[in-house]
């Protein structure tokens, strides 16, 4: 959905409608595959090629109330209506219906409690999709450099409340798959995201529960043990 080659991009582009349809997406893989579809659409040029998958994606989800209303209104206040290929136009539609229902009031589960922390700056899709390619790049050095630019962002108090969240999930997901010394900056990347309490808890416990059974150096251990800390004070807060 984030690579340059706009042959991978559609190749890719339905697979998470593919992945719905089969039952494969839990509700915080919903909601954070949602977000980065969205950001794709939203910047993507070739329409009829690209676009159409991402939003057959989003039309399949939002059918059954998956993705959250910020996503429905990111995607149809920024394309517009006369911008749509033929093809498009019935996913559009239904984007817009499923806007307009009830059910699209449902806030994202398991959004982090922000205990006042104040939410940050909005960076856009563009760069959140940037964030997303260099997170999940091939190259090991891309994963740390773009890892480093979320820390960056985070410590900066940019990065609003889905934009956090979402790069925060993918970084989790990236710990879980990393094999190479990109990981610590993968988990300093979560730490800075932690610290402005950023963090969704379901992506602290699925990375606390990978790193439990994992060799670490002593600085992974003791990003694993701030992580584990904020995991406690949000459990704290809510009583859990």
């Amino acid at each position: 959905m984030c690579d340059p080659s706009p042959e991978e991009r559609r190749t890719w582009s339905d697979v998470v409608s593919l992945w719905s349809g089969w039952g494969e997406l839990d509700r915080p893989e919903d909601v954070t595959l949602s977000w980065v579809l969205a950001w794709a659409a939203v910047v993507e040029t070739h329409r009829f090629e690209v676009r159409e998958g991402l939003l057959l994606s989003l039309s399949d989800l939002a059918a059954g109330a998956r993705a959250p209303a910020g996503v429905l209104d990111l995607v149809t206040s920024a394309i517009a209506p006369d911008d749509l290929h033929v093809a498009e136009v019935e996913m559009y539609e239904a984007l817009v219906a499923a806007r307009a229902r009830p059910a699209a009031q449902i806030p994202p589960a398991e959004r982090p409690n922000l205990a006042g922390s104040g939410a940050g700056e909005r960076i856009g899709p563009l760069p959140c999709l940037d964030l997303v390619r260099r997170i999940s790049s091939r190259v090991p050095e891309e994963r740390r450099s773009g890892a480093a630019l979320v820390g960056d962002r985070a410590g900066a108090g940019e990065l609003d409340d889905d934009e956090a969240p979402t790069l925060a999930a993918v970084l989790a997901w990236a710990v879980e798959v990393e094999t190479t010394a990109a990981r610590p900056a993968l988990l300093s990347a979560l730490r800075a995201l932690s610290r402005r309490d950023r963090v969704p808890p379901w992506a602290l416990e699925r990375v606390l529960a990978h790193l439990g059974g994992t060799a670490l150096d002593r600085p992974e251990e003791e990003l694993r043990s701030e992580l584990s800390d904020a995991l406690a004070a949000h459990r704290r807060r809510a009583g859990t």
